[in-house]
């Protein structure tokens, strides 16, 4: 069977320049290594069985879950993008996980095979999140967990942080450059309607709150650097003069600076069979 074109747009996540260049931020900054660990703390796997890394980029939380449970658990990082999963590959050569190339709302796993699943930093990469939560459903065991973050920028409604100095700098440059401040990242969803799709689908919800991440702006310019990301804030805007954007954003401020981010993280269960 013929494989189709592998994606070289320098804004697809299946670039493997842009892929590489991520999984570096986020090998040499703290923020989604943070958000990872609290995120599987919050799933509190155990035993063995197939457990789930929706999204799993560069591996990270995959990483964590194998490092938990061990031997005994097989670990599935499932991602759309080839790029990515040739990273997380790449650098996790150790650890005991299966990276596979999987659309969200359609995994190729049985029903009720999985333990429990998590997603971190990636739940705006699903426009119909109806459909992944109906497909997490079919593949979750009766009673198993599915743990997910979102950053309060994209919760509407929602009190986030006051901006960072960065933020505020690259929303002057960006009015100055291209007329308009960047776009979010990606969908804008309230709360209630992320967790009143979940429940459509037989999730319900086990748990909530908010927690808060110290990074430094550095890393932050770091992660806006990478195309996929620079590239939803300013889609029409040439790659070149985003680049440029963010090294003036970047060049106003204090890079080394500690900030606090706020995100809120979910625990759902599945009602399977459950009362």
């Amino acid at each position: 069977m013929d494989r189709p074109p592998r994606e070289r747009d320098a804004d697809s996540w299946d670039d493997p320049a842009g892929a590489e260049a991520y999984a570096e931020a986020v090998r040499e900054g703290s923020l989604y290594r943070a958000l990872a660990a609290r995120l599987v703390e919050a799933l509190a796997p155990s035993g063995g069985g197939l457990w789930l890394d929706l999204a799993t980029g560069s591996g990270i939380v995959a990483e964590r879950l194998s490092a938990r449970l061990g031997p005994v658990a097989a670990i599935v990082g499932a991602d759309r993008s080839r790029a990515m999963l040739e990273v997380a590959r790449r650098a996790l050569p150790l650890v005991e996980a299966a990276f596979v190339r999987a659309d969200p709302a359609a995994l190729p796993l049985a029903a009720g095979s999985v333990r429990g699943a998590a997603c971190s930093a990636a739940l705006w990469h699903f426009p119909a999140l109806g459909a992944v939560f109906a497909e997490l459903a079919r593949v979750l065991e009766p009673g198993a967990r599915f743990a997910f973050n979102a950053p309060a920028a994209q919760l509407a409604g929602d009190d986030d942080l006051p901006p960072a100095p960065l933020q505020l700098a690259l929303a002057r440059e960006g009015l100055a450059r291209f007329g308009t401040p960047p776009a979010p990242g990606g969908p804008v969803r309230a709360r209630a309607e992320i967790l009143r799709a979940a429940r459509e689908a037989g999730l319900a919800a086990a748990g909530d709150g908010w927690i808060e991440v110290t990074a430094t702006q550095r890393e932050l310019a770091d992660l806006l650097a990478v195309p996929a990301i620079a590239g939803r804030m300013y889609p029409a805007a040439p790659p070149a003069a985003r680049a440029a954007w963010i090294r003036a954003a970047a060049a106003a401020v204090a890079l080394d600076e500690p900030i606090h981010v706020r995100w809120w993280q979910t625990v759902l269960q599945n009602r399977g069979q459950l009362p």
